[in-house]
């Protein structure tokens, strides 16, 4: 959203917004691109996806796309259980110890907070 503010903002206070491109130009600068009347890349320049771009474990310099299948799996992993260990956890903090733990992890299982 802030990039489509600043591409407008550009526009109304100026007759023409050329956008130069020298080197990549991804996701938001893709979408403040659009924005542009006109754009004049260099040889070297590149417009790139509209998704999050991370950094390459291992890999100086070098991104990768934020909706790698792998990588969005292990996130959504992560997230998971979190959420799970989060429930768990105020589930048995809460009963005072009335509650099992086979008891507060199916409760946690079936709670989404």
């Amino acid at each position: 959203m802030r990039q489509f503010i600043i591409a407008r903002s550009l526009k109304r206070f100026y007759k023409r917004f050329t956008l130069h491109v020298f080197g990549c130009c991804k996701s938001a600068g893709t979408l403040v691109a659009l924005g542009a009347d006109e754009v004049v890349m260099s040889a070297h320049a590149e417009l790139g996806p509209l998704d999050v771009q991370l950094l390459k474990e291992d890999e100086l310099g070098q991104q990768s796309s934020g909706l790698d299948i792998f990588q969005a799996l292990s996130i959504i992993n992560a997230q998971a259980f979190r959420i799970f260990e989060n429930n768990f956890l105020k589930i048995k903090q809460r009963s005072l110890g009335t509650i099992t733990t086979k008891t507060a992890a199916d409760i946690a299982c079936r709670t989404i907070t």
